[in-house]
């Protein structure tokens, strides 16, 4: 039978990494003259294609998609976009030196490849960025520690704190006072850490409110990025001492784990009963 004219055999298209810009304004309150905008001025920087070039179009990761709904959430303030940026890097400084922490606490091998996903180049830069995780964390009472103790000591406790478990706890008791707020910095560090990689991975990532699993962890938690002129800091339960002193200085309150339930609940819009729920990829 002759081939119809202009046909060819070819290969079925291979789907592109990442998300159009379509894909990001469905997923987040950002509109299209936002995009442009904070790509115009490198707010977002586009991790899979940058749209340089001609023909090209940008494609972004999903902690892009992150990113932007974080800054429409700021924009909608009417802020400058100082603030935003501001805002977009105590993100940044809470993201990685979560993930850091995580990592380093479960021993996850470095990853390297893909390139949007690898966010340390070496084993002890990621190493450093766990330690700020923990100096950034304040102690239950609200103190923040000091950053004299060694990163070796911190891991040293991370590791017997993993093996011995409660017995570990049984043991701050003997603690002198500035003891007792490392350790307590460090709890609140990894319960942060869990916290949000189960927030990056778990049904938050599918736009499905809080389940069972984190309801028997009794991880109900207030993760919430606070911004105002001067920069952002990410707080995990802020004791309300701090709390004032945040709401006393006219703070926005981004909520991180509604942020995320809000992507995953655009991107599921409309879907079929039974059918599987679309997840955020890997961020």
């Amino acid at each position: 039978m002759p081939r119809p004219k202009g046909s060819k055999n070819r290969p079925p298209a291979v789907p592109k990494p990442g998300y159009s810009t379509s894909d990001v304004m469905s997923m987040t309150s950002a509109t299209d003259s936002n995009l442009k905008h904070w790509t115009n001025i490198n707010l977002i920087q586009s991790a899979i294609e940058s749209g340089a070039g001609r023909g090209s179009a940008r494609r972004f990761s999903p902690l892009n998609v992150v990113e932007v709904a974080l800054c429409a959430a700021v924009n909608e303030f009417q802020v400058p976009v100082s603030v935003i940026r501001g805002a977009l890097r105590g993100f940044h400084d809470f993201h990685r030196s979560a993930v850091a922490f995580y990592e380093e606490y479960h021993d996850v091998p470095l990853l390297t490849e893909p390139a949007h996903l690898a966010l340390f180049p070496s084993s002890r830069m990621r190493e450093i960025r766990a330690s700020l995780h923990v100096f950034a964390t304040r102690s239950a009472s609200g103190e923040r520690i000091g950053s004299s103790r060694p990163w070796s000591e911190m891991l040293s406790w991370m590791r017997h704190r993993r093996t011995h478990g409660p017995a570990a706890e049984a043991e701050l008791a003997s603690f002198d006072a500035d003891r007792r707020v490392f350790e307590s910095a460090i709890e609140r560090s990894l319960r942060a850490a869990e916290f949000w990689a189960h927030i990056r991975t778990g049904p938050f990532n599918r736009g499905l409110p809080v389940d069972a699993w984190i309801v028997g962890k009794g991880w109900i938690h207030i993760l919430g990025l606070f911004v105002n002129k001067h920069g952002a800091s990410v707080e995990l339960d802020p004791p309300p001492a701090v709390l004032r002193h945040l709401i006393s200085e006219k703070s926005i309150v981004v909520d991180l784990p509604d942020l995320v339930v809000g992507i995953g609940t655009r991107m599921n819009a409309g879907h079929a009963v039974g059918a599987p729920w679309e997840q955020l990829g890997a961020w």
